[in-house]
């Protein structure tokens, strides 16, 4: 790994450390329901049902230990553990469990850098993409606090990498595994990115196929490549999967639980706190929808605590035209970095961010209106590898001095993240 990578990958670190160490606690969403796991495993050291009364919400009889996604849970552990060392106050352990989200947003920051770098090898190139994934307002954001939709975007800029990698050096045991590892990180972190799971995996297969065929991987290895990517996955998914299926009557996922549970907390006189878009509209009129749809907008770049901290829409206007100006980059410039070097993976990836985004409107139209854009935010680490690579190659045609304009447009990027911060974070959640 070049060293570039590493020196900005660390900075990001430092930077999402300042969030975490300085946000408060319960302001942030969901935070509260998901610490009661990772603090309930730090306590117990085991991991609890759905039904134990230490995980469960004050609303809804809701508990995310119904769903198999431990893997932030378990590793928030693991730094809770760490920096008990020191101090077992509350704020610690809260700052302890943060440093999962911290973790997987430098990892995202590394992968979509070694990404870049495998299709430009330029370090400018590879600079400003780290730069424009991990200081998104929303990812910062989400690299802070406690959540597991942080995790599902590392996985997938994981399973990204893999797969480019196959196609310019072939499949092998350390990319395959690799493969395997985004896979589990997205089957254990949130079920948002299980989208990029198929896609990886059918990447895979059509790529390994094709691969036999012109005789440059034999059936043989091939088929062990596919044993180490099916043992990996299985063994490590697996072990939840059984335990949900043992302790909730078959639900594998944990869904049908959680609705069962929210049912009965409404038996009980509880009041209506999910509210399906089907329930006052037609589905159609959702796609017409622009309050919602400009919420969602809204909340990918930046919106923070529980929809209280907003961005003057001037903010919105800029990181619409930087994606804007990315998408035109591409569409001028058809170069070979930019369509990745083989079509199967560019669409499996566009496959990928379509089932994200389907899943995303069930959800809205049959569990819950949720116009938020961490729902979605999976879809980011292939996004801003698009927009990166089309933006310097639009800057590159219109300018003679394209790399330096290109670096002032990164730089601008970095410093409205610190402005944001500044201004919009740290009077309303710190």
């Amino acid at each position: 790994m070049d060293m570039i990578i590493i020196y900005v990958g660390v900075c990001l670190g430092l930077y999402y450390l300042y969030w975490a160490a300085h946000l408060q606690f319960n302001v942030n969403p969901d935070e509260l329901m998901r610490y009661l796991l990772p603090k309930y495993i730090y306590k117990h050291n085991s991991l609890p049902s759905g039904y134990t009364k230490e995980v469960i919400y004050h609303l809804g009889n809701w508990s995310y230990a119904f769903y198999p996604q431990w893997l932030g849970s378990i590793v928030s552990m693991v730094f809770m553990k760490l920096v008990a060392i020191f101090s077992t106050s509350s704020q610690i352990l809260i700052f302890g469990a943060r440093l999962t989200s911290v973790l997987f947003g430098v990892i995202t920051s590394i992968f979509v850098g070694l990404s870049l770098k495998e299709l430009t090898n330029d370090k400018l190139i590879v600079v400003a993409g780290m730069s424009l994934m991990g200081l998104l307002p929303q990812f910062t954001y989400l690299s802070s606090y406690v959540n597991n939709d942080i995790i599902a975007v590392a996985g997938v800029a994981i399973i990204f990498y893999a797969s480019l990698v196959a196609t310019k050096k072939n499949w092998n045991i350390k990319n395959a595994s690799l493969l395997a590892i985004g896979m589990i990180i997205c089957l254990l972190g949130y079920m948002n990115s299980y989208g990029f799971v198929l896609a990886g995996g059918s990447y895979f297969l059509f790529s390994v196929i094709s691969q036999v065929r012109q005789g440059l991987l034999s059936s043989k290895k091939a088929g062990i490549l596919f044993a180490i990517i099916a043992c990996l996955v299985v063994s490590c998914v697996v072990p939840f999967l059984v335990r949900n299926y043992l302790l909730y009557n078959g639900d594998f996922l944990g869904m049908s639980t959680f609705r069962s549970e929210y049912q009965s907390w409404l038996s009980d006189g509880g009041q209506v706190l999910q509210h399906p878009y089907l329930n006052n509209h037609r589905g159609v009129e959702l796609m017409f929808d622009s309050e919602f749809w400009e919420l969602t907008w809204h909340s990918s770049i930046g919106i923070f605590g529980y929809f209280t901290v907003v961005l003057k829409p001037i903010y919105y206007t800029y990181y619409l035209l930087m994606l804007f100006s990315g998408g035109i980059g591409v569409l001028l410039n058809r170069r070979k970095d930019i369509v990745f070097l083989d079509t199967t993976l560019k669409w499996s990836m566009i496959v990928g961010s379509m089932v994200t985004f389907v899943l995303f409107l069930y959800y809205t139209l049959k569990v819950d209106t949720q116009p938020q854009g961490r729902y979605i935010m999976s879809i980011a680490p292939f996004l801003m590898i698009i927009v990166t690579l089309g933006l310097f190659r639009l800057v590159e045609s219109i300018s003679k001095h394209h790399r330096l304009c290109f670096g002032m447009l990164v730089l601008i990027y970095v410093l409205l993240n610190g402005v944001i911060l500044i201004c919009y974070v740290q009077p309303g959640l710190m």
